[in-house]
């Protein structure tokens, strides 16, 4: 893994950390909020409200190529979305959960900024 040290602080690339995997009967899903919230990540539970979410995601903005939300669970985020860092996470208000694919949360995990 390679650092970079700037002004005492020793930093990592982004892309060499490693993805976070599943723990104890995890799965990784998509959740859809009555507030528009749509979010990736770890849980355990999925037939409760609250949901917590280890590494969520959130999907700021998708592309038309994703066709919704189902899309971006089936397919994953296209370079044209923006998905934020990822954190640990109580959702509130859920209407949907959705399976992802492996291949869509590779994407999901891989998912950069685009501005």
């Amino acid at each position: 893994m390679k650092t970079i040290e700037l002004d005492g602080e020793t930093y990592v690339l982004q892309s060499d950390i490693p993805a976070p995997r599943p723990v104890d009967g995890e799965r990784y899903v998509l959740i859809c909020t009555d507030k528009r919230g749509v979010f990736a990540g770890f849980t355990t539970e999925t037939n409760c409200d609250p949901i917590s979410l280890r590494a969520g995601r959130m999907a700021v903005y998708w592309s038309t190529a994703m066709r919704g939300v189902v899309g971006l669970a089936s397919m994953g985020p296209d370079d044209q979305c923006r998905i934020s860092e990822p954190a640990d996470m109580e959702l509130r208000g859920i209407t949907c959960v959705i399976e992802i694919s492996p291949a869509a949360q590779a994407k999901w995990e891989a998912a950069p900024w685009k501005s």
